[in-house]
């Protein structure tokens, strides 16, 4: 019998965010009317150019970047939503009061400084700048928000859909599950495989001999990778658990000053995350083939 997902321990996460739009088109004859600054046009034209909103637009992309992180990866959900682990529903909530509350500081600060905003791009637009472009400030402060729903994934009862319609969405959802199952597995697979990927070619010397610069956000996004693993695998995917765990051992104690500086810890975190991207890739070509019987069998 083939494994499939269970969701038991899990919690949909739904955000939404809304943000008014920052540029209009323009037309090509217009591009240079009016002597316009040609830094503020390319194809379209930018409203405002404003560093608060900029920073609403940041902590936005921030959470969900977290959220991204510590959810269940795989393509059956669409973007804005997120599976996670039950135990993770009070940090979502911490994390999203305080994206929320750095928001509406950023907000405050953007609408106390839009009149000068609209002024600065009415002098750069020349002939191109329309009033009929622009929000009033309560206009924009009504559609500038973010949105956390937690909801559960469920078939409804026989009860309410009639025994005939329930048999058919149990074999659904049960298929659906099954599907799932490698989709999560291929996904954790090919984040892995892409980090490991870029550490080991990292830690190699260039075309001429010279040392590659390494980086602390790649070096740290495998770090990240490997402490949420544990969360976002719901598969108790075995293997892999392995291959992490060992990846965890190989980067005990080591930071990246280590990998830039100590030739001696480098050559031994390339030998490693070598090997391990051999395992990675032979787990991906497994789930690879199980896919495709699952598809087959469809």
């Amino acid at each position: 019998m083939a494994e499939k997902l269970d969701l038991t321990g899990t919690v949909i996460v739904a955000v939404t965010c809304r943000m008014p739009g920052n540029t209009r088109k323009i037309k090509k004859d217009q591009l240079q009317a009016g002597g316009a600054s040609l830094d503020w046009i390319k194809g379209s034209k930018e409203l405002v150019q404003s560093k608060a909103r900029e920073a609403i637009v940041n902590r936005t992309t921030q959470f969900r970047r977290w959220l991204d992180e510590r959810r269940v990866p795989g393509k059956i959900f669409k973007k804005g939503v997120y599976l996670i682990r039950d135990h993770l529903i009070e940090d979502v909530q911490d994390e999203f009061d305080s994206a929320l509350q750095d928001i509406e500081g950023s907000l405050q600060v953007f609408l106390d400084e839009y009149e000068e905003a609209k002024a600065k791009a009415a002098d750069e637009l020349k002939e191109l700048f329309s009033p009929d472009d622009y929000l009033t400030a309560d206009e924009y402060r009504d559609r500038v928000g973010m949105k956390l729903n937690f909801l559960d994934i469920s078939i409804p009862s026989a009860a309410k859909l009639g025994s005939k319609i329930y048999a058919e969405q149990a074999k659904a959802y049960e298929q659906e599950m099954q599907d799932m199952m490698v989709d999560v597995r291929l996904a954790l697979l090919d984040g892995m495989r892409g980090l490991v990927e870029k550490l080991v070619d990292d830690l190699k010397p260039d075309a001429t001999g010279d040392k590659k610069v390494i980086k602390d956000n790649k070096f740290n996004a495998i770090r990240k990778f490997l402490d949420h693993f544990e969360d976002r695998d719901i598969t108790n995917f075995a293997e892999m658990r392995s291959l992490v765990g060992r990846a965890k051992k190989a980067l005990a104690g080591v930071d990246v000053e280590a990998l830039k500086s100590d030739g001696e810890t480098k050559d031994a975190i390339a030998k490693s995350f070598s090997e391990l991207l051999e395992g990675v890739n032979g787990l991906a070509a497994i789930q690879t083939d199980r896919k495709i019987q699952f598809s087959d069998e469809e």
